[in-house]
């Protein structure tokens, strides 16, 4: 649990689930979601992994940051894949948690090419950050 942010957690979707999310403020559960009853996270160390074993070939792929404190008590860090904490949201995922979303791009191969770990942990440990005048989390290429 030592990679574990507080404060950032993130989520893979499509651009289109995440463009339907802003219409209607609530990013909806994935089919794994619904089943497990919880909405699958990921912290900065799990993403490259969960990455490679459900998003192979995903095309129209986006990387969404949450911010975990807007998650509130509904967020529950649990033992899942080869025994690390993994956080799982028990609530609708807002969009107003996100501090921002990146298109990620796939390989040859259709392996998504995710922003390096390091990025990840570094904005996992960004505090303060804002979203659009509009409310909206900001998207597009910036490094943060």
């Amino acid at each position: 649990m030592s990679s574990q942010s507080p404060n950032l957690v993130f989520k893979l979707t499509t651009a289109g689930e995440w463009r339907a999310a802003l219409g209607c403020g609530v990013l909806a559960p994935s089919p794994d979601d619904v089943r497990d009853g919880f909405i699958h996270l990921s912290a900065a160390h799990q993403v490259a992994q969960t990455a490679g074993k459900y998003f192979i070939g995903v095309a129209d792929l986006v990387l969404v940051a949450l911010r975990a404190g807007d998650l509130s008590a509904s967020l529950r860090w649990e033992v899942s894949r080869g025994g690390d904490l993994f956080p799982h949201l028990y609530a609708a995922l807002p969009v107003t948690a996100a501090l921002w979303v990146e298109p990620i791009a796939l390989d040859a191969a259709g392996i998504p090419l995710l922003p390096p770990h390091e990025r990840l942990l570094a904005a996992a440990h960004c505090v303060g950050v804002k979203t659009e005048a509009d409310g909206q989390p900001q998207t597009g290429e910036r490094d943060r």
